[in-house]
């Protein structure tokens, strides 16, 4: 998924068909600071995301534990989200879901993959 355009539409809210996020790799868009600091504040304006699929990258898992804190506590803010699914995410990384789900009743499925 054009990492890009998932920013635009997180931002702009402008389309109301925009409710999934696939395949989103974490560590890639780690890579570029200015479009982590862009995408952590796209999810906490979006109204219209109720699924998203977040990835780890195989080759070079660059986000640290203050990015996944902030990540997730980012995902909280998304009034409609109902699903997340982590695909190769570690243990110590599922550690810092805590923060996805403090104060959240909305999220009915959380599904692991890879771990």
């Amino acid at each position: 998924m054009d990492i890009e355009w998932v920013i635009y539409h997180l931002i702009h809210n402008d389309d109301e068909n925009f409710t999934s996020i696939a395949d989103l790799d974490i560590d890639l868009c780690r890579s570029d600071l200015d479009q982590w600091e862009r995408l952590i504040v796209g999810f906490t304006r979006n109204r219209t995301v109720t699924s998203i699929e977040l990835s780890r990258g195989y080759q070079s898992p660059i986000v640290t534990e203050d990015d996944l804190r902030r990540l997730f506590s980012a995902l909280r803010h998304l009034p409609r989200l109902s699903k997340v699914k982590l695909d190769s995410f570690t243990t110590l990384d599922l550690e810092q879901t805590g923060f996805l789900f403090e104060n959240n009743d909305i999220i009915e499925i959380l599904w692991i993959e890879n771990a």
